[in-house]
């Protein structure tokens, strides 16, 4: 290889490595940044599926307590646990 073949291969390597370089590291930002976004909209979906279950939970009591008075002993012929 000559003086000149040889410049122009290690400049485009050089020029290569770049490229991948930056390629890669923007794919890599972009997924971080969706795994962040994915976690915030989990916690939002936790956060809503919480106040459903608490939401329930006051209704069960609820029904529960109106049973209780209406008809006594009602836990003792329905329960199984």
């Amino acid at each position: 290889m000559s003086g000149n073949e040889l410049a122009i291969a290690i400049v485009a390597s050089v020029l290569v490595y770049k490229l991948l370089h930056t390629f890669m590291t923007l794919r890599y930002r972009n997924d971080r940044k969706e795994q962040k976004f994915q976690r915030r909209e989990a916690n939002v979906d936790l956060e809503q599926l919480s106040q459903t279950a608490l939401s329930l939970e006051q209704r069960i009591n609820t029904l529960e307590s109106i049973l209780d008075q209406d008809a006594p002993g009602w836990r003792t012929r329905h329960d199984r646990l």
